[in-house]
This record gives C-alpha cells, structure tokens and sequence, in this order.
C-alpha cells in the first residue's frame, strides 16, 4: 500500500488504538484483541521503566 493510500485510510477510520503495556507478552494480547475488533491503525508506546520494550519476557 503507498503511502497516499495509508493516509486516506487513516483520514476514513478516524481512529488509533494507543497501546502502553507492562511487558511485550501483555502488549502483543492487547494488539491481539484490537486487530481481532476491527481496528486497523496501532501505535505502540516504548515508555518502560525496566529493560527494554522489545525483550521477550517469555
């Protein structure tokens, strides 16, 4: 999808689903559960007090 196509269907959703988890196992079910209703847009949030947001707690 170009990027002309992205910004339209931004503009026609009208909404982001801002996701800040404690972990990356608690924020990949959170975005887990936003796709399966639908929303197409997501911003993930990389504020974490310890280790890295990217690490895998698992």
């Amino acid at each position: 999808m170009k990027k002309e196509q992205v910004l339209a269907k931004m503009k026609e959703d009208c909404l982001v689903a801002v996701v800040r988890a404690k972990d990356k196992v608690q924020g990949e079910k959170v975005v887990d559960a936003i796709i399966a209703g639908g929303i197409n847009f997501i911003e993930i949030t990389m504020t974490m007090d310890e280790a890295t947001p990217l690490s895998s707690s698992r």
